[in-house]
């Protein structure tokens, strides 16, 4: 997949906002993410599904005439296929679409830009309105400023919701980007820390 130009900045950001700097993630392939919880729940999934279906008919019970049906085969099959996807694939695909992302902060807010499967998003960050403002991931590469929260099921006793903190990922000077923002805050008069997320430090983190 192709790097995408740059966007002009001038003509993106609000008006009266200032450009205080500009990046993008690096694009790389990060395979130490195996380890992290994604690539492990894939592994787990397809070692599931491996001894559902491969186990001998003894272990399974009366289940064993049901895997052998064409239906639960394919389902078996699907969800492998996503679990197989989950473990490797995707590290490179996330790498793929980083290559498509740009990053701009003004004394005012943080932007992403991104081309997506889902098509093209602009969201706009205002600094004075930040909830949380760490640096973190495995080299400390990334600046986070923002969340998102999505419902996973409970094995059948509910839901619960699961927070994903985002910003500028994999840059080369998290830390002098995030002390930016702390600078850009501080001249609004903002000189409180942001509020972190209830979840804390616990947010899963894209692994």
């Amino acid at each position: 997949m192709a790097h995408v130009p740059a966007p002009n900045w001038q003509h993106v950001v609000a008006p009266g906002e200032e450009l205080r700097w500009t990046g993008k993630p690096d694009g790389q392939v990060r395979l130490r993410y195996l380890a992290g919880y994604k690539s492990l729940t894939g592994l787990v999934t397809m070692a599931v599904v491996a001894v559902i279906m491969f186990a001998p008919a003894e272990m399974l019970g009366g289940f064993a005439s049901f895997r052998d049906m064409p239906i639960a085969q394919l389902v078996a099959a699907a969800i492998a296929a996503q679990g197989f996807y989950s473990f490797l694939p995707r590290l490179f695909v996330e790498a793929a679409w980083n290559r498509k992302t740009h990053y701009a902060l003004t004394n005012r807010a943080a932007y992403i830009k991104s081309e997506g499967r889902m098509g093209r998003y602009l969201p706009r960050h205002a600094l004075a309105d930040l909830e949380l403002l760490k640096v973190k991931g495995v080299g400390r590469d990334s600046v986070h400023f923002a969340e998102y929260s999505y419902r996973t099921s409970q094995n059948g006793s509910g839901s619960r919701k699961v927070y994903v903190s985002y910003g500028f990922d994999h840059i080369e000077d998290a830390q002098k980007v995030r002390d930016m923002i702390v600078e850009a805050r501080r001249a609004m008069g903002r000189t409180e820390a942001p509020r972190r997320s209830w979840f804390g430090n616990g947010v899963f983190d894209g692994w």
